[in-house]
């Protein structure tokens, strides 16, 4: 079996991260989250962390971007605190029954990088794709797969795109703030329950 997992989100608790960054910077979370949508999101641009400090530097918010960035790093140093409870055990489940893995993610290449390295995973992945956007249209040649595919993923409009372009797969949805962002007939589980629906 092929094995497609998504990383925040997924995997990967996002929201737990952000948190973390907001406190360092000294603003709310909801501020932090208006600040992402401005700066990343309403313009269609990827998240960047690093970025982010520049813009708040250019902003006056901040006086300096270096000391900011050294404790963002060691909040992934490592990231072990950010695995969901039971992401690893179902990697390594999977891994053990010698299916093979991909960690497919959407975002800024060396921030995604760098939360795969503080989680030590990358061990365990046959395979690991990031993307700017559009997960859907570098799927397309596992039609021609004769493995099963099974995804798992919290986003499920991106999920319904996924299955369009494999055809027949498997999915799992997680449950997430991404779970719900289009009308499905799917069921939303936590990570860890891959372990009894897959036993």
């Amino acid at each position: 079996m092929i094995v497609i997992f998504d990383l925040d989100y997924t995997l990967f608790n996002t929201n737990k991260l952000k948190g973390d960054i907001a406190k360092i910077l000294n603003i709310d979370i909801e501020q932090y989250n208006n600040d992402c949508k401005r700066c990343f999101t309403d313009k269609n641009i990827v998240y960047n962390p690093y970025e982010l400090l520049r813009i708040l530097k250019n902003e006056r918010r901040i006086s300096s971007i270096k000391n900011y960035k050294e404790r963002i790093e060691n909040l992934l140093t490592p990231a072990n605190k950010y695995l969901y409870n039971g992401a690893l055990a179902v990697i390594k489940k999977f891994k053990e029954r010698d299916y093979r893995l991909v960690l497919l993610s959407v975002g800024d290449k060396k921030w995604q990088n760098r939360k795969i390295n503080g989680l030590k995973i990358r061990k365990y992945f046959d395979s690991i794709v990031i993307l700017e956007k559009d997960k859907h249209k570098n799927l397309k040649f596992l039609k021609k797969e004769k493995e099963k595919v099974l995804i798992i993923n919290d986003n499920a409009g991106e999920t319904i795109d996924m299955k369009k372009a494999i055809g027949k797969c498997e999915t799992c949805l997680i449950h997430g703030p991404y779970s719900k962002n289009v009308k499905h007939n799917f069921n939303a589980y936590k990570i860890k329950d891959c372990l009894k629906m897959y036993d």
